[in-house]
């Protein structure tokens, strides 16, 4: 284990590296940018906007976060509203404020998955797996809401941007200078998808580097190791164990995790992989988010981290992974369709 552990330490190093070469003396923080930004936003908005976009720290809405599309409004009786200011209810200097702070927070695989929800969003054939989601749910690349918990001046504030298949959520500590995302929820209809660009088409791979991560680490198990990372699961779920349901509600972790294979089991191949596919999934966002991260990661008793796995090892049929460690949750359900309908979530805990 002493290599993993020092393999963490080179990540997170090399992760802040990377952040120092982009956020340099010369420009401020993440933390501090968004604070310009965040405070921005919030002076552009009116009155109504802000009673609709703002809540407290402690608020129920803070607890609550869904990744499904919006009710219709008949619907909207069963199935909860998203929380916040809808990108429709922006105005333009609003709109590009907002981008401002997603630019901020992810990197360029995690623009282009948020890019590729939305563009998703307009395409008809996507309205959606039949004539019952259609009536139910509205689908916009207007129905993403952005909302934010404290203010910008509090020594600990967030913000969220979500709506269909996306949910991202970032804390800032003004204190330490830190922040971090949790929960992320990235999903997509589809593996593959074609944006519009000022270049042309652009070909969007949705969480593909996270996918062939994970597919050579099921591959690699051997029949006692896929053995235990199949114990606590027989069959691929139809959607995330460790995020809201259809109906919403609060994120509840407080149970124990189902067991799956030990880290401690892995061949040093092996383990270098589970790392692989970790700061894969990190690199949705920005370097110096993702470091935040890494850094706890490589703090923890990086023994406790263990594997699950169901489905086919190929990824041609569905399937279903889970990384989970002391410190957080990485899980993957794909149980649709042609094997490319990925519902994915991080969440520290």
């Amino acid at each position: 284990m002493k290599r993993l552990i020092l393999s963490f330490i080179i990540a997170s190093t090399s992760m802040l590296s990377y952040a120092a070469d982009g956020f340099s003396q010369a420009r401020p923080s993440v933390a501090q940018a968004m604070k310009v930004h965040g405070a921005s936003l919030l002076a552009s908005l009116s009155p109504k906007q802000r009673a609709t976009a703002q809540f407290t720290m402690n608020s129920k809405e803070m607890s609550e976060w869904r990744y499904f599309p919006s009710p219709r409004s008949y619907s909207g009786f069963v199935f909860p509203e998203h929380h916040g200011l809808s990108i429709a209810q922006l105005e333009t200097v609003q709109k590009s404020r907002m981008e401002e702070m997603l630019n901020l927070s992810l990197s360029s695989a995690g623009l282009e998955a948020v890019n590729a929800a939305l563009e998703l969003e307009k395409n008809d054939t996507i309205k959606f797996r039949g004539l019952i989601n259609w009536l139910l749910f509205k689908y916009s690349p207007e129905n993403y809401f952005i909302s934010f918990f404290g203010t910008p001046s509090d020594s600990v504030w967030a913000w969220r941007f979500e709506g269909h298949h996306i949910s991202l959520t970032f804390t800032i500590n003004s204190h330490t200078g830190q922040v971090t995302a949790s929960p992320v929820f990235i999903g997509t209809t589809q593996a593959e998808v074609v944006v519009d660009s000022a270049e042309g088409k652009n070909k969007i791979r949705v969480l593909e580097p996270v996918v062939l991560s994970a597919k050579a680490l099921a591959q690699s198990l051997d029949a006692d190791q896929m053995k235990q990372a199949k114990q606590s699961i027989s069959k691929v779920p139809k959607a995330n164990l460790y995020a809201p349901g259809l109906t919403g509600g609060k994120l509840k972790l407080s149970q124990p995790l189902p067991a799956g294979l030990s880290i401690t089991k892995m061949s040093e191949a092996q383990r270098d992989l589970v790392l692989k596919l970790i700061t894969r999934y990190q690199e949705v966002l920005s370097p110096e988010i993702a470091s935040t991260t890494l850094e706890q990661l490589a703090n923890s008793n990086l023994n406790n981290i263990e594997f699950v796995w169901t489905g086919d090892t190929q990824m041609k049929n569905p399937f279903y992974f889970r990384v989970q460690g002391e410190t957080f949750v990485l899980e993957l359900t794909c149980s649709e369709g042609k094997a490319d309908h990925y519902h994915s979530v991080w969440i520290n805990l």
